[in-house]
């Protein structure tokens, strides 16, 4: 006996066409960082695509001066957490917010043809030991990272910025 397939015989078929005939159940947004352009029709560009011809340079112009970078990050670490207390359930907008009050901040300096990414995370001070690492494919003459640490009795807040350049 042969058991009957739930799924639609389709051929030439992918994953998304898939799941437009089995949607997934509706999920409790929990703030994530991918979003979905069609639930954001003001975030759709609109107009035509611009085509840019490549300019084949392979060097940045300008070198980074990531000492500039360094006290942006422990400024802003300082200024948002000096009198913070750690709480769970506002840690997670504080991450997001730090992390783009610090890109925001890096991107005033003008560094042309460099992606800034910025990655923060917070943890309750309560004498643990705590482990980050991340990894990266990079050029390590042209892409390079800085990161900021600040601690008080409630909390400890880790900044790391990575520049990574693009042709």
């Amino acid at each position: 006996m042969r058991r009957q397939s739930k799924l639609p015989e389709i051929s030439g078929s992918s994953v998304f066409e898939l799941h437009r005939h089995h949607p997934a159940p509706p999920t409790k947004d929990r703030g994530a960082s991918v979003i979905s352009l069609s639930d954001a029709p003001s975030l759709v560009r609109k107009g035509p695509k611009h085509q840019y011809e490549n300019t084949f340079k392979i060097e940045p112009d300008n070198r980074i001066d990531f000492l500039k970078i360094k006290d942006i990050v422990n400024n802003t670490l300082v200024d948002i957490f000096q009198d913070a207390k750690y709480n769970y359930e506002e840690m997670g907008h504080l991450c997001k917010r730090t992390s783009q009050v610090i890109k925001d901040s890096v991107k005033m300096l003008k560094i042309e043809r460099y992606k800034i990414i910025c990655s923060v995370t917070i943890s309750e001070q309560t004498g643990q030991g705590v482990k980050k690492a991340s990894r990266f494919l990079w050029d390590d003459k042209k892409d390079n990272w800085v990161d900021g640490y600040f601690a008080n009795s409630s909390l400890v807040a880790h900044a790391s910025v990575y520049a990574l350049y693009f042709e």
